[in-house]
């Protein structure tokens, strides 16, 4: 039970047997030692954050996760069907298929105006900022791009076991990595995006 696993973590000694007195007073225990410790943490982020932005180290490591998350993904994508596969702030990528984008705009009377964007989005990452469920389109964030309007069918997933594998590629990259190039940096505060992840030249427009 989830209550005796709650209890052995708080106490090693734990022998199975719980009443309810004991477990809410374990319960608050647990909460208060959580906070404690998040709340470390939260100080050494603070401290180390001062020490390391807007040295080399910091910048170079910012410019290596740009690049990567600016490049296109070589994998196989399972193209959304549906609005309802889609969800605001999601992940996704843009197919890497002129004809196939352009034509799941003009499908949802997107017209042409801001088409070049949309190509220089081909096979890139991209996060979906609000979805427009009466014409079936969204509105995505495209890393090294900016911000556009796409037919949901112009969108595809990386497929469950590629995805894992890429997961897993990453991590052993990352165990791997120079010590600079380990550090934890906003994914989407880069630019042309700034910390809030607010496109610098937003065009809203479909």
């Amino acid at each position: 039970k989830m209550e005796d696993i709650l209890m052995a973590n708080i106490d090693p000694q734990f022998d199975g047997t719980l009443d309810k007195e004991a477990f809410e007073e374990g319960k608050e225990q647990a909460q208060a030692r959580f906070l404690a410790e998040l709340n470390v943490v939260r100080g050494h982020l603070h401290v180390a954050e001062k020490k390391v932005v807007g040295t080399d180290a910091f910048e170079t490591a910012a410019e290596h996760r740009i690049a990567e998350l600016a490049k296109k993904t070589d994998l196989p994508l399972s193209p959304l069907q549906s609005i309802d596969e889609a969800e605001a702030y999601e992940e996704m990528h843009v197919l890497d298929d002129q004809e196939a984008v352009l034509y799941a705009c003009r499908e949802c009377g997107i017209d042409t105006k801001n088409d070049e964007v949309r190509l220089r989005c081909l096979g890139r990452l991209c996060r979906a900022l609000s979805i427009d469920r009466r014409d079936n389109t969204v509105h995505v964030l495209v890393f090294g791009v900016g911000d556009v309007w796409m037919g949901v069918s112009a969108l595809g997933k990386l497929q469950v076991s590629d995805l894992a594998t890429e997961k897993e590629d990453n991590h052993d990259s990352s165990n791997n990595a120079k010590p600079e190039e380990v550090q934890s940096f906003f994914k989407w505060g880069a630019a042309p995006w700034n910390r809030s992840g607010v496109p610098l030249q937003a065009d809203t427009d479909k």
